[in-house]
């Protein structure tokens, strides 16, 4: 017995210690084949720097696995060390139970491509066939894996847009994952590496294919965001930190169905062009959702609200600083659906396609908004496109918009601002919320100065605004397309400088105008009503007022008396002539009234000045003069007595063509019979044609004397701002007066 328990012991111990070096030989053998068949098993190289396998205990250790790209010598995944415990009695049972999985050092490098990953070569689909129904074992395998962790990961992102986005620092907890759990939960915890925390929890519940995640982000940094920014314009630089704390929930199978809730907001954002000028910035934007239901088409939003805002738009002749950035647009299809010409790689750019669809149906959505607020901003407007530059800016603007809701019939936003630091600006926007589109827009403009519009004025009218302020309140309704508006405008002493160099786009003498538009206290007063239809294609709304006030100029221009007579309350005819009788060369009572209000007006308002324009009949005036002469030679001869009784003065100032005696003293000074010549030409031949012409004309020049030198000596008014002229003769059709002198006014345009 003894030889033979001797040879069992021997063979045990041998047995014993083959296993021993079978179980501790299976980690290198393992390390082994892998690196010398990692081609054929992933095509790529795998390095293992250490494998180890408690078989007791269950726990298999690595250290130092390293995955290469597919083609290079660049690592695609390293980690640095990966320990796991698996049951070995669960197997008994058939059950694959790993009590733990921890992963430390992970780092992944991932490279895209356009469409294309740097790990699509891990994944080959197959062709799918349609399998035989599987009959289900009556004692299948489980499995549970428990206690994962994640430490001390990082994951490195390039592609053609972003040359690198890190993240560092990651740690991952899921607590456990069965083949017949409701629900996974994994704790995610990361730090980017340009700056910012975030931490989520991710929910996902396979049986009903849905999904959750709870994220929190802390001071993120738009670097982030950035290289997505300069795949569709040119940036100067995107600066700002993310806050983010929001809920979302949905499902892959039912992709309409999102559900949203939470907070996100951006602070100290700034967005500048390539030459370092702010075009966008912002002290603080946030959103506050209650709760978004996209299937649903119900949208409650606690709060929409921007503090210190900014932003400027400058116009040029081909477009504007924003339009003149941009190096692709987004689709713009009907439909949301694939799109090849969108860029994918983008996220940006595929979620404002996607987005198209969900702003086309607002209609059909239950909306609430509870806050809109913008607080403390400033937008500043400059135009490139005329001669002169035309600067504006709207400061400590405010936007309040309380309760917007679907379910209401309206809502208003009320507005206000800073003009350029001169004026205040403050209005309200009623909408409808059937169709915003139809709406009720109120607002004034209180004291703005006028004088910053002057680039416009130069241009269109070769005029700059050289002083005024102004007082604007407007009343508009559109419906359904058809706007009506009311402008009410006041505009206190307002004034064009010189004459600039260049042609104006429009000839007006708006220097002219703007005095006559003027009232008793220099204010000038418009009413501009504008209607149209906005579906009009050819309806410009700009077009249409600018045109309106290029009419009331030229009405004012054309037609000064009516504006004139009803603000200094006298007749509108007084100031359109004054009228001489027959050889009359000294004023009468009823001219020198009329010249007393034409100096009113001249007084009141210093720039105007005033011509009168002579026209007469002058033929008929000379005929006249010589019946008139020879009249009077008739009753007096050649001397006129030096005083004459009322009815001497009536004879005198009534000749009778028809007194046989008077007809008969001509014709024998003239000896020409009448039935040759009528009494007037046998007037003229006895007084002489030369003389009596020469006499009218020294009449017309004692006319414009006694004019000016009442206006002047009596009415003080400068002799400069009068003016005399004649127009041509036989100007004049009247059978009532001999001379008319119509009155026009002027202004000094240098």
């Amino acid at each position: 017995m003894k030889p033979l328990s001797r040879t069992l012991s021997i063979f045990l111990g041998v047995v014993v210690l083959l296993l021993i070096v079978l179980f501790l030989g299976v980690p290198a053998f393992l390390k082994d084949y892998l690196e010398k068949n990692d081609r054929e098993l992933v095509g790529r190289e795998i390095f293992l720097e250490d494998l180890s396998i408690h078989w007791f205990s269950g726990q298999v250790e690595l250290e130092g696995l390293e995955i290469r790209e597919k083609d290079t010598a660049n690592v695609f995944l390293f980690i640095d060390k990966l320990s796991t415990r698996i049951s070995l009695p669960a197997l008994v049972n058939r059950h694959f139970f790993i009590r733990s999985l921890d992963v430390e050092g992970l780092s992944v490098e991932i490279v895209q491509k356009g469409m294309q990953f740097n790990f699509d070569d891990l994944y080959q689909p197959t062709d799918t066939e349609i399998a035989s129904p599987e009959v289900p074992e009556a004692n299948p395998w489980r499995f549970t894996l428990a206690n994962i962790a994640l430490r001390e990961g990082e994951v490195n992102y390039h592609s053609d847009i972003a040359p690198f986005l890190g993240f560092d620092s990651i740690a991952i907890e899921i607590p456990r994952i069965t083949e017949a759990m409701d629900t996974l939960t994994a704790h995610v915890a990361l730090r980017v590496s340009s700056g910012g925390q975030i931490e989520s929890v991710v929910g996902i519940r396979p049986g009903d294919a849905r999904y959750s995640l709870r994220m929190q982000a802390t001071d993120v940094d738009l670097q982030l965001v950035e290289p997505y920014f300069r795949n569709v314009m040119k940036l100067g630089n995107l600066s700002g930190k993310l806050l983010a704390d929001f809920h979302v929930e949905g499902s892959w199978e039912d992709t309409d169905r999102l559900d949203l809730s939470g907070s996100v907001g951006l602070r100290n954002f700034e967005m500048t062009d390539p030459e370092g000028k702010a075009l966008l910035a912002a002290d603080l934007m946030e959103v506050a959702v209650d709760t978004i239901r996209m299937k649903e088409g119900v949208y409650a939003i606690d709060r929409l609200h921007a503090n210190g805002l900014y932003s400027i738009f400058e116009l040029y002749e081909e477009g504007n600083n924003f339009s003149r950035l941009l190096l692709t647009e987004a689709s713009t299809s009907e439909e949301p659906g694939v799109d090849d010409s969108l860029d994918y790689s983008n996220p940006f750019l595929v979620l404002a396609y996607y987005l198209q669809g969900t702003v086309r149906s607002y209609q059909e959505s239950v909306y609430e908004i509870r806050e809109l607020s913008i607080a403390e901003s400033e937008f500043r407007f400059v135009d490139y496109t005329l001669p002169e530059p035309f600067r504006y800016k709207f400061t400590e603007m405010r936007l309040l918009g309380d309760s917007l809701y679907s379910s209401r019939e309206k809502f208003t936003i009320h507005l206000g601002a800073g003009l350029n630091d001169t004026g205040i600006f403050e209005g309200e926007i009623v909408s409808f919320t059937s169709d915003p589109s139809n709406m009720d827009i109120r607002y004034t403009v209180s004291g703005t100065g006028l004088p910053p519009f002057a680039p416009y004025t130069s241009f269109y009218v070769a005029h700059p605004i050289a002083t005024g302020e102004m007082w604007y309140t407007c009343e508009t309704s559109i419906r359904e397309g058809i706007i009506t508006s009311s402008n009410l405008v006041e505009i206190d002493d307002f004034n064009f400088g010189e004459k600039t160099g260049e042609r104006a786009l429009y000839d007006l003498p708006v220097r002219l105008a703007v005095s006559l538009l003027k009232d008793l206290e220099g204010k000038i007063s418009l009413d501009i009503p504008v209607e149209g239809d906005l579906n009009d294609p050819n309806y410009r709304l700009g077009k249409v007022i600018w045109s309106t006030v290029r009419n009331i100029l030229l009405k004012a221009v054309t037609a000064p008396y009516r504006l004139l007579a009803r603000s200094f309350q006298v007749k509108e005819e007084d100031l359109k002539s004054i009228q001489f009788g027959l050889l009359q060369t000294s004023l009468n009572k009823e001219q020198e009234r009329q010249l007393t209000d034409l100096a009113k007006v001249l007084h009141a308002k210093p720039e105007l000045n005033v011509a009168f324009k002579r026209v007469t009949d002058r033929y008929d005036e000379v005929e006249r003069y010589a019946l008139s002469q020879s009249w009077t030679n008739y009753l007096f001869g050649d001397t006129i007595p030096e005083r004459l009784n009322e009815a001497q003065k009536k004879q005198l100032d009534e000749p009778d063509p028809t007194d046989s005696l008077f007809r008969a003293f001509v014709n024998s000074a003239v000896q020409v019979p009448d039935s040759v010549l009528t009494l007037e030409e046998q007037c003229l031949v006895y007084i002489g044609e030369e003389a009596a012409v020469a006499t009218v004309d020294r009449i017309g020049s004692r006319r414009g004397e006694a004019i000016a030198d009442y206006l002047s000596t009596t009415l003080e008014v400068p002799e400069e701002r009068l003016q005399f002229r004649i127009l041509p003769a036989d100007s004049l059709i009247s059978n009532k007066n001999s001379a008319i002198y119509h009155i026009d006014f002027w202004v000094d345009d240098p």
